[in-house]
C-alpha cells in the first residue's frame, strides 16, 4: 500500500509543482507583464468570475513547471534504472512531456473552476472550501487520463491523499 501511495504521489509530482508555482511568482513578483488576471476583472452580479489572483502567470507558470518536471521524471527514468519502481508506466516517450502539459494545464483549470465555484458561493479566496479544496488536483488527474490509466487502488490514492 505505502508504494502505491508513494508512486501515485511521484506521477503527480508535476501537478503539485505546478498548483505551487504561481505563488512563488507571484511572491518573487517574477513575469508580472503576465499578471493579468484571468476574467480581466469582469464580474457576475458583482462578483468577480475568479478573482484577481487567477492570473495568466499562474496558469502559464503552471504549465511550464509542470513541464519541466516532467521531464526531468523522465531524464532520471532513462539515467536511474534502479527507480524504476516508483513509475506506473515506462516514461520513454516525448508523451511524458504531453503528460506535464496536461497535469499542469489540469491543475489551472481545475483551480478556475474551484475559483468560479467559490465566488458564487461569496466565499474569500483564502477560506476552505471543503471537498473542492483539491479541484485542482482533481483537473490534473482527469487530464492525466489522456496519456496514462492507473490502476484503481493508485486512482484511488491519487484522488484521496
Amino acid at each position: 500500500m505505502f508504494l502505491i501511495v508513494v508512486q501515485a504521489l511521484f506521477f503527480l509530482l508535476p501537478a503539485y509543482v505546478a498548483n505551487g508555482t504561481p505563488v512563488i511568482l507571484a511572491k518573487f513578483g517574477l513575469f508580472k507583464s503576465l499578471s493579468i488576471p484571468v476574467d480581466f476583472g469582469y464580474k457576475i452580479k458583482g462578483e468577480p468570475v475568479f478573482g484577481e489572483t487567477k492570473t495568466y502567470r499562474g496558469i502559464f507558470g503552471g504549465i511550464v513547471s509542470a513541464l519541466i518536471v516532467a521531464g526531468l521524471q523522465m531524464f532520471f527514468y532513462h539515467y536511474r534504472p534502479e527507480y524504476h519502481y516508483l513509475f506506473l508506466f515506462p516514461y520513454e516517450s516525448v508523451m511524458i512531456v504531453l503528460l506535464g502539459y496536461l497535469q499542469g494545464l489540469g491543475v489551472g483549470l481545475g483551480d478556475l473552476l474551484k475559483s468560479y465555484c467559490k465566488r458564487r458561493k461569496h466565499i474569500k479566496s483564502t477560506e476552505p472550501f471543503v471537498p473542492w479544496d483539491q479541484m485542482d488536483s482533481w483537473g490534473a488527474i482527469l487530464l492525466s487520463l489522456f496519456i496514462f490509466v492507473p490502476s484503481w487502488p493508485h486512482l484511488l490514492a491519487m484522488l484521496f491523499v
